[in-house]
């Protein structure tokens, strides 16, 4: 059986991923393209500071610097285009996206230090995105069917090699780090 507040915990997980990969998509119609994949992975430094915000956990000196660096490093690459406010609307949803993505790490590290089983929480957190997000897709983009048709394999292979296993992989490694520092 699930450890007591299994569902809830994995609840959270998962809402927090289907936001932050739905407003990463959307985000991706306007962002620079330079900017786009940098703005995302700020998550990885983020992550420290959203555990300070949302939980009080004690972050590292170093966290902080590499997130104030990481900020600079935003700065420097906007200004080369006019600065913060020549950063468009899909550049700053980009960023946002960053900022669930390490609000997801976060309750993703707790959710598997309390209740391990990181194939179940992937598994689990990819199918409520599916399910909330595949309705809304097609007001988003709308598709034909000759088009899913062309696109389909490479879609699939974009889907599993680096969408789903990348994330099995992210999903697993917090569950993996906590039982080898137990």
């Amino acid at each position: 059986g699930r450890s007591t507040g299994w569902t809830r915990s994995i609840l959270r997980v998962a809402l927090t991923f289907t936001v932050a990969i739905a407003i990463q998509q959307t985000a991706y119609v306007n962002a620079t393209v330079v900017n786009a994949s940098f703005l995302v992975n700020t998550a990885t430094v983020l992550t420290p500071v959203a555990a300070w915000v949302y939980f009080g956990e004690t972050t590292r000196r170093l966290g902080i610097f590499a997130a104030c660096l990481t900020l600079a490093g935003i700065g420097l690459m906007a200004d080369g285009i006019g600065g913060f406010a020549a950063l468009n609307t899909g550049d700053v949803a980009c960023l946002v996206s960053a900022v669930f993505y390490a609000f997801w790490m976060v309750l993703l590290g707790r959710h598997a230090r309390r209740h391990g089983g990181p194939f179940t929480s992937a598994f689990v957190q990819f199918a409520i995105a599916a399910l909330l997000l595949m309705p809304v897709a097609p007001l988003l983009e709308p598709l034909t069917g000759e088009m899913m048709w062309r696109a389909g394999p490479g879609l699939a292979i974009l889907a599993i090699l680096s969408t789903a296993a990348a994330f099995v992989l992210q999903t697993c490694a917090p569950v993996s780090f906590y039982q080898l520092h137990r």
